[in-house]
């Protein structure tokens, strides 16, 4: 496996810009490693029990009869 190493930009949509001295080397698949000199994106993980507390709620109809059902119902 060769090794080569370049500076260059990812895009908008995500294309990543090959200098074309390199695309000349390329004859198969590519391995790519990205390395970035921002601080990592680190998330707050939190899971478990209580994780999405105050985030979900329920109407308090929720269980109402619904009108489009009234003839099934009766």
């Amino acid at each position: 496996m060769l090794a080569y190493q370049f500076d260059t930009v990812i895009d908008n949509e995500g294309v990543i810009r090959v200098p074309s001295q390199y695309l000349e080397r390329i004859t198969s698949t590519v391995k790519v490693i990205l390395l970035s000199d921002e601080e990592p994106f680190t998330e707050d993980p939190k899971t478990g029990f209580g994780c999405l507390k105050g985030q979900i709620w329920m109407a308090d109809d929720f269980d109402a009869p619904l009108d489009c059902f009234k003839e099934y119902m009766e």
